[in-house]
């Protein structure tokens, strides 16, 4: 029971953090989040596209899944404005396929939407209209693919994994704040772009492994991980950066990253699991030490193989993520009857947690944070 009532003070606490670190957390945010238009939509059951195009004021839905095998199957969307997939998308095993600049009018899929194993796709991917997948959003073997950007992407409502690509540079999220399963970024070599600077919340674990590029991995916003937190074999990277994370329901397992002189956690309260960082000749143990000093931990901590000098007084905080990633943007006052379309808006609370009742708020409803 003592347990229990600890687990919904934390999850009160994250909530919280949740209205203050959406507004006020280090990145630049923009000014205001992406608006999907007002649609009517029109339903089919046919196979393919639907008609010659959409609307201002009409978005035409496709009540089926739909299976992306050549370019004739793709042009087949190229005049449609503005539709929705209720079902799945698959983009899979093509030749012949550049680009997927056909689905610019594509607003939301109810299902998965996976891009993998196109053999030519190397232009950018770039879904700009795409504001919601229902379940789980796969990029992986592509080989030529070099950029990936989801410019209006809110909400995921299963796992986030891009896997595989060799020549992907820049994977951009720019707008994207909850995750409703994994989010998991691995073999992607040539890495050095990678915005998740909405992100809030991941229900499921967090890792980002053997990927040699990226130099920083920032999460400005980040307020809680349901899982793991899991980053390891990264040959560049320099830093872990997520100034609001407050709470990790499973590991957080940060090892054998040579270069990594970095860790930045400052807002950690609590890791349900083992703490295990481990083998950074550049990171000193000390820092690690004065992290752990402040968590409740369930598990174990294993700090070994790391540099055992400390030549920076450890009561100086380290960079964050304003100073080694991006620069800090100006921010939002919290005002009751705040109006949110400021630089960064507010973050209204749903009525459940208004009301103090954390069991009633689904994972669903959370997502609405957005």
């Amino acid at each position: 029971m003592r347990n229990q009532i600890s687990r919904l003070a934390s999850l009160f606490s994250i909530l919280c953090a949740l209205l203050v670190g959406g507004i006020v957390g280090c990145g630049e945010a923009g000014t205001t989040g992406p608006v999907d238009s007002p649609t009517t939509p029109t339903s089919s059951s046919q196979g393919g596209a639907l008609g010659s195009g959409g609307s201002s004021t009409s978005c035409q839905l496709i009540d089926h899944s739909v299976r992306i095998s050549s370019q004739a199957d793709l042009q087949a969307y190229a005049n449609m404005d503005c539709f929705r997939i209720r079902g799945h998308l698959f983009i899979q095993d093509t030749a012949g396929i550049t680009d997927l600049s056909a689905l610019a009018g594509l607003k939301s899929v109810s299902g998965y939407l996976a891009i993998s194993d196109n053999a030519d796709l190397e232009s950018a991917v770039a879904l700009e209209g795409l504001t919601h997948v229902g379940q789980g959003l796969v990029v992986e073997g592509n080989h030529k693919l070099e950029s990936v950007e989801f410019a209006k992407l809110r909400y995921v409502g299963g796992y986030l994994h891009v896997f595989n690509n060799a020549e992907l540079t820049a994977a951009l999220f720019p707008w994207l704040t909850t995750v409703n399963h994994d989010v998991i970024f691995a073999g992607v070599n040539k890495l050095v772009d990678l915005d998740l600077s909405m992100l809030t919340t991941i229900w499921g674990k967090f890792i980002f492994e053997h990927s040699n590029g990226l130099e920083f991995l920032c999460l400005p916003k980040l307020v809680h991980v349901d899982g793991h937190f899991i980053v390891h074999f990264n040959g560049s990277l320099e830093g872990v950066s997520a100034p609001w994370l407050k709470s990790i329901g499973g590991d957080l397992e940060i090892e054998r990253n040579p270069e990594m002189e970095r860790l930045w956690l400052p807002s950690l309260v609590e890791v349900m699991g083992d703490v295990l960082v481990l083998h950074h000749a550049q990171l000193e143990s000390c820092l690690v030490d004065t992290l752990v000093d402040g968590l409740e931990v369930g598990g174990d901590v294993v700090n070994d193989g790391n540099a055992t000098t400390c030549e920076v007084d450890v009561t100086v905080p380290p960079a964050g993520c304003g100073e080694i990633c991006v620069d800090v943007g100006g921010g939002d006052d919290i005002e009751e009857g705040d109006d949110d379309d400021d630089e960064h808006g507010d973050i209204e609370l749903p009525k459940c947690l208004e009301d103090g009742d954390i069991d009633g708020c689904s994972r669903d409803v959370l997502h609405d944070l957005d």
